[in-house]
């Protein structure tokens, strides 16, 4: 692979032996000299057609310059590929490679430097047969969606393992992963597999999952899965990793997707053991019903004023009202008061006023 740093010093060495300074490089190349100063730092390459110049300027040959001095076997034979490529000639690339005088290894080996259209313009041009799953997973990341699922296509889908669909997921669409797992054996297909796939999948993730076995089914496979299935399917994977109903700690992490599946367990909860960490995790998602409920657990003289405003939107007006002329009156201060004041009645909010008045 490229690696800035090799071609960047090289290119220094070269320009020092011209004994000639980064400001008349970059005049000669029609760059900045910050450019040329990047470059040699290993923070960036020159694109393709700059480099082709560099090669010029220096009579040296691209090769030379990607591998620093000594031409390595990765990059022989790219210097005419890049040259059609840098002077838009990309059939005329794309028939090097059909014909055996450049390979497509090459093109990957540039495709970090070349735009995309004109990447684009020479894959398309090179016969489906030569790419292998590997090439496809390497040019993913510079060729465009709907490039690559062409491609894809093109591949005998039962030659691409499940590695394979993982590492293209980020760059095709999901219904092209959803063709590429139909052939893959349901054994081979388990929740590991698919909490990686999960954010590609979309509206395909919940078919796969009913499809797949529970029996290796982890804990940190259902997190990972929580933010992309539906809630249903959610507290159906944890009821089936679950002999018993579960513990509100352990589901407070997942509380945002569960939404009003949360209810099912709910009766079960030991809510005398809950703590305040865990009743703040589920209350923006339980309802002011159960939130009452919860709170019922806890005295009302135990609260303090930045516990009463966490709650404040969550919980139901009653029993709001009801907290808090239990709180000690040095925390009723004129901060709390004007905090609480949009989630209170107005009687209550003038008895807080007034109580405030007689302690002055």
């Amino acid at each position: 692979m490229l690696d800035a740093r090799v071609t960047g010093s090289y290119i220094s060495d070269l320009r020092k032996k011209a004994d000639l300074t980064q400001v008349e490089l970059a005049e000669r190349l029609n760059v900045s000299h910050q450019a040329v100063s990047k470059w040699e730092r290993g923070e960036s390459l020159p694109d393709i057609g700059t480099l082709l110049e560099i090669a010029k300027q220096f009579n040296t040959t691209v090769d030379t310059l990607l591998s620093g001095r000594k031409s390595h076997k990765l990059y022989q034979g790219v210097d005419a590929l890049i040259e059609k490529v840098a002077t838009k000639q990309p059939q005329a690339a794309s028939a090097m490679i059909n014909n055996g005088e450049a390979d497509v290894e090459g093109l990957i080996e540039i495709a970090p430097i070349t735009k995309t259209s004109a990447l684009q313009e020479v894959a398309g041009g090179i016969h489906r047969t030569s790419f292998s799953v590997q090439h496809l997973i390497d040019l993913a990341p510079f060729l465009e969606r709907e490039t690559l699922n062409t491609l894809v296509h093109s591949l005998e889908t039962e030659d691409v393992g499940l590695e394979a669909i993982i590492d293209l997921a980020p760059f095709i669409s999901p219904e092209r992963i959803v063709t590429l797992l139909e052939n893959i054996k349901e054994e081979t297909l388990d929740f590991h597999h698919l909490s990686q796939l999960a954010p590609f999948l979309r509206k395909h993730l919940d078919g796969f999952i009913k499809r797949v076995t529970s029996e290796r089914l982890q804990w940190s496979d259902i997190e990972n899965i929580a933010p992309f299935v539906q809630s249903n399917t959610l507290a159906e994977l944890i009821e089936e990793t679950m002999s018993e109903p579960p513990e509100v700690h352990t589901i407070i992490s997942l509380a945002p997707f569960l939404r009003q599946e949360l209810s099912r367990w709910f009766e079960n909860f030991n809510l005398k053991e809950l703590k305040w960490v865990d009743i703040m995790g589920l209350a923006p998602f339980i309802g002011r019903e159960n939130l009452d409920a919860l709170l019922e657990n806890f005295s009302e003289t135990s609260l303090r004023p930045e516990q009463v405003l966490e709650l404040a939107p969550f919980v139901s007006r009653g029993k709001l009202t009801a907290l808090i002329p239990f709180m000690s009156q040095q925390d009723l201060t004129p901060d709390f008061i004007a905090e609480i004041a949009p989630f209170i009645d107005k009687q209550l909010l003038s008895q807080l006023v007034n109580s405030l008045s007689q302690q002055k």
